[in-house]
């Protein structure tokens, strides 16, 4: 192992499962929940299925620094979200406030902070019912940073109103972080 190893989180295990010539590598929390996945191509002849709690325990070289190469993909990307919330959480420090304040304006209307899977960022989304859409639609209009060229939708938001006339408003973290502070000054 390299000397960045990191062990598995207490309780964690990685499952290798064997596929022809490749073994698929899942990182399981404490609950059996997948939370990573890694591949190792060209893996030698072994067991097709194993599941081990310590690395060191993975006889082949290539596949214990496969497993490795999951458990510090894991701990990286637990990282890289926690400093985007924090970056967040510095710039909206009042966003729990901010968000009840919207809910209670919009009845109908759910606000909802989540985590981009694939860019680790946070998200903020905007639901509201068919009685709320009208509302949450001229609130999003009113905000300077809610269009973009040509009167399109800036980039970073996604709008989506379905056939029921539900709306539903997806916005990336820095346009989460823009609209929460602009809303701040609507209060």
């Amino acid at each position: 192992m390299t000397a960045t190893a990191k062990p598995l989180p207490a309780g964690w295990t990685i499952r290798l499962h064997r596929v022809h010539n490749l073994t698929v590598l899942t990182l399981h929390d404490e609950h059996g929940t997948d939370r990573e996945i890694g591949f190792c191509p060209l893996t030698p002849d072994g067991p097709q299925d194993l599941t081990v709690s310590a690395l060191d325990t993975i006889a082949h070289p290539r596949l214990r620094e496969a497993a490795q190469n999951v458990v510090t993909s894991f701990y990286d990307r637990t990282a890289a979200a926690r400093h985007h919330r924090d970056a967040f959480d510095r710039a909206v420090p009042d966003c729990r406030v901010l968000l009840g304040h919207l809910r209670a304006r919009l009845p109908g209307c759910r606000a909802d902070l989540g985590t981009d899977p694939n860019e680790l960022t946070v998200t903020l989304t905007l639901t509201a019912t068919t009685r709320a859409a009208g509302p949450l639609h001229a609130l999003l209009a009113r905000w300077p940073g809610h269009t973009g060229h040509g009167g399109s939708l800036a980039d970073g938001i996604d709008q989506d109103l379905d056939s029921s006339g539900a709306l539903t408003a997806a916005l990336r973290q820095d346009r989460a972080t823009e609209f929460l502070i602009w809303y701040r000054g609507q209060c």
